[in-house]
């Protein structure tokens, strides 16, 4: 991800002509709308929306050891259901204005679906288990609490949902496609959120604002293997104008 993102910045620098001194705000104004920012002194990498000069909105934050956030920032912090590598594997969770609260769930094996779950209370850890899938497992509920709880459910034999239940419903995490490697994370339980869909086959990332079973609002679109970086607005699931 991080020598990909860099990759991408350098050849946009050199096609578009922008130096260090001219600043590090590389598309829009880094202030209100749409942009992406690279400073090559602290090597941060932002690629997102801005409000009032602050990032607030779908967007992808890189930090000099290339951790990194997709997330729906808010007025410059992390906030709601983010998707994260903070430099201990793939990671998502809710956080309230840059805190992590209640349970973030870890990919603890990159071979399997075996998951770390971390529980949090004011970005302080207060318990850790894992939750192991055999390869034979045929069980509907693969491992923990399906219905209330941290759980990995087999939904259908392409669809696999890893995350935090109610009732039996996946409340927020991620939906698998076990073969293909496709995944989505997201929040269910609301009717307007925020998703942040991976496609590995072809590395595009997309990251937005989510209603109605579409995608409306404003989205962010990465296609690193053909030097893409983009924001959008959506309407209905179809892209309406591109940034």
């Amino acid at each position: 991800m991080k020598n990909l993102i860099l990759t991408t910045i350098f050849t946009l620098i050199s096609v578009i002509g922008f130096s260090q001194t001219e600043g590090p705000c590389l598309s829009g104004d880094c202030k209100e709308g749409y942009s992406y920012y690279y400073n090559e002194t602290t090597q941060i990498v932002y690629i997102g929306w801005y409000k009032d000069g602050l990032y607030d909105g779908p967007g992808y934050l890189q930090n000099p050891d290339g951790s990194f956030v997709f997330s729906d920032f808010t007025k410059g912090k992390i906030d709601g259901y983010s998707f994260y590598n903070f430099g201990k594997g793939k990671g998502s969770g809710i956080f309230e204005m840059g805190v992590k609260q209640g349970n973030h769930f870890l990919e603890h094996n990159s071979q399997t679906m075996a998951r770390k779950l971390i529980t949090y209370k004011d970005d302080v850890a207060i318990s850790e288990k894992v939750y192991e899938v055999s390869a034979d497992n045929t069980s509907d509920c693969m491992t923990g609490d399906c219905e209330n709880g941290f759980g990995i459910k087999r939904q259908a034999q392409d669809k696999i949902l890893v995350g935090e239940f109610k009732n039996g419903v996946l409340m927020y995490g991620e939906d698998l496609n076990p073969y293909t490697q496709v995944s989505s994370f997201k929040v269910s339980s609301v009717e307007t959120t925020f998703e942040y869909r991976y496609y590995n086959k072809d590395g595009i990332e997309i990251a937005g604002d989510y209603s109605n079973n579409n995608r409306n609002g404003r989205t962010v679109i990465l296609k690193l293997s053909e030097g893409i970086l983009q924001g959008a607005i959506t309407e209905n699931g179809k892209v309406v104008k591109r940034f």
